[in-house]
């Protein structure tokens, strides 16, 4: 269990790094406001009584909470690569991945399941009022959700199903380097939505503060549940694919598409009068997505059944 407590190290690492870059990002996307002003990637009307702030960077404007979930994911990053080195994964061999000649069809195909999956339980969400459409739509909101949600999906399965796995997977074997990720993978996961804080102030070190009280609010046990429920479902999708295929192209398809989802989402929809059961605070949280990604492992099953009896076109002679 040597490696476990490893891993434990590093992620607590790097909640204490992102809780200090926190304010920093915080002040950083403030500071790019009239930029994004300029480019017309972000517009205002203080005209409209529905919407204030529109356009693909519009989130740049949020609250000093909505900065701790980047600043730890860009902590995770500063320190994958001591942490790779300090797990003795240094290589891309010592990740163990094996050439993947279906590739491109795993990352098309898991980003599709995933992203018509959730498209459909958001217009379920819809049609139930449980959310409201942003006015005005703009398609640029959209498109512009396609980059980040890759790269975060790159990242994170890079970091979970790449370097964790593979030193879980040499001390704990297949299984047990499946259930061991899915439970980091789930865990980090629990603080990327931002709490209601009470600070006033980004201070250098509110960051701390912050990350308290987005632990805090997880002592609500259905709050709880809502979040680990989907968190723990969409890691076991994940692991799936990845001891499955030997790869990480389908798990990043299968992210992908997640978060594209997600993200879009909530780029052009505000939330209605909340149902604390049935509707989380986004597509990734509440019961529905659990039910989505049960369906989506059993498609990925299927996909993948299929596979393997398809006939090895002939080598030429």
């Amino acid at each position: 269990m040597k490696i476990v407590a490893k891993i434990i190290v590093y992620l607590l690492a790097a909640a204490a790094l992102g809780a200090l870059l926190a304010p920093r990002v915080f002040r950083l996307a403030h500071d790019m406001e009239q930029w994004a002003l300029a480019n017309r990637l972000m517009t205002w009307d203080p005209y409209r009584s529905d919407v204030f702030v529109s356009g693909p960077l519009r989130f740049i404007t949020r609250e000093f909470a909505d900065s701790l979930a980047p600043a730890l994911v860009l902590a995770a990053l500063l320190l994958a690569m001591p942490a790779s080195i300090w797990l003795d994964v240094t290589s891309a061999r010592a990740l163990r991945l094996a050439r993947n000649r279906h590739r491109w069809q795993h990352l098309a195909s898991g980003f599709a399941i995933t992203a018509f999956l959730f498209g459909l339980l958001g217009f379920g969400l819809l049609l139930s009022n449980l959310r409201a459409v942003r006015k005005p739509v703009h398609p640029a909101q959209i498109v512009w959700c396609l980059v980040p949600s890759l790269l975060l999906a790159c990242l994170a399965e890079l970091i979970f199903r790449g370097v964790l796995f593979a030193a879980l997977r040499r001390s704990l074997g297949g299984r047990g380097a499946w259930a061991w990720s899915t439970l980091f993978f789930a865990a980090c996961l629990l603080f990327r939505l931002p709490s209601v804080s009470s600070i006033a102030h980004a201070g250098s070190l509110s960051g701390f503060v912050l990350l308290k009280e987005t632990a805090e609010s997880l002592r609500d046990p259905i709050f709880l549940l809502m979040q680990l429920g989907p968190a723990l479902t969409l890691g076991v999708l994940l692991g799936y694919a990845r001891q499955e295929t030997d790869s990480l192209w389908l798990g990043i398809g299968l992210l992908w598409g997640a978060l594209f989802a997600a993200f879009s989402f909530d780029s052009i929809t505000v939330s209605a009068p909340p149902s604390r059961f049935w509707a989380g605070v986004d597509l990734l949280s509440g019961p529905l997505p659990v039910l989505a990604m049960a369906f989506a492992l059993l498609l990925v099953y299927i996909r993948l059944a299929r596979e393997d009896v398809l006939p090895i076109p002939p080598t030429r002679a």
